[in-house]
């Protein structure tokens, strides 16, 4: 259906800017990889994004807390964030989903 093929466009769109913005900090494989979350997770393929980055902001911090600056060239592998984002959206995406815009009446 549209829906889909609009999720995975927008999912890999979203990753595929910023790989284009800071190559160094994003590969291609992140964005094949979100381009199947939103084959796969259609609209909630944003709940996975979003967890997904939530959940690589915390090794992220003790990297910065534990090594200053030089945490900065330190890379963090995003993919298997992405599959916990994907694993939390599957089970929960439309309840998040749901309860984010219910918020918004």
């Amino acid at each position: 259906s549209p829906e889909w093929a609009l999720a995975a466009l927008a999912g890999s769109g979203f990753l595929f800017a910023a790989a284009v913005a800071y190559p160094a900090g994003m590969g291609m494989g992140d964005v094949k990889l979100a381009l199947l979350m939103g084959a796969a997770l259609g609209r909630t393929v944003s709940v996975a994004l979003i967890v997904g980055m939530l959940a690589a902001l915390v090794p992220s911090v003790v990297l910065l807390v534990r090594h200053g600056s030089k945490a900065r060239k330190m890379g963090v592998p995003f993919g298997p964030f992405l599959a916990i984002g994907s694993v939390a959206a599957l089970f929960w995406g439309h309840e998040i989903l749901h309860a984010y815009f219910s918020t918004l009446h």
